[in-house]
């Protein structure tokens, strides 16, 4: 059974069955590359899945190529909102953002930021302040995201704001 079948079959966020398909799936760099194709398909399952395994892979120590961050930075704004926008959000810590893909990357975390959804608004400012530490030229507009964060009436986004305050203290 492929990859893309398995993605494709997973229930809402049942992450027992993800965590059964990283485990037959570890990364690799072919993998990584077949990874990114289906962060690219259309049907919002596949990409959940994709991003949720991507995320995984990066907190275990897999680092993306230059040539793979510029990939997954063409997707960006194609993202539906919801879980495959979060899991990119939580992976911003593990992404060394190539110069000429970081203004599609704070678009994209613009994006999130403006999302009903209390996750990627709590998500957001992380991902910009990590980008703002990489091209210190988004600094002033990554402050001013955490300073909204801090606050916004989500009681969830200003703890995650907290969190990266004190991470930099």
């Amino acid at each position: 059974m492929t990859l893309r079948h398995r993605l494709s079959h997973v229930e809402g966020r049942d992450t027992g069955t993800l965590e059964a398909i990283l485990a037959d799936h570890p990364p690799d760099g072919a993998r990584l590359d077949d990874l990114l194709e289906l962060v690219e398909e259309a049907e919002a399952r596949v990409q959940e899945g994709a991003t949720w395994l991507l995320r995984k892979y990066l907190e275990r120590g897999v680092v993306l190529s230059p040539a793979q961050v510029r990939r997954l930075s063409a997707t960006l704004d194609v993202l539906p909102e919801g879980w495959a926008r979060l899991h990119l959000c939580q992976a911003a810590r593990f992404l060394k953002v190539p110069e000429e893909a970081a203004p599609r990357f704070a678009s994209f975390y613009r994006a999130c930021w403006k999302s009903p959804n209390t996750f990627l608004r709590a998500w957001a400012p992380d991902g910009f302040i990590r980008l703002a530490q990489e091209h210190p030229g988004w600094i002033e507009e990554a402050e001013a995201l955490l300073a909204e964060a801090l606050g916004d009436p989500a009681a969830s986004v200003r703890a995650r704001a907290r969190r990266l305050v004190a991470q930099d203290a």
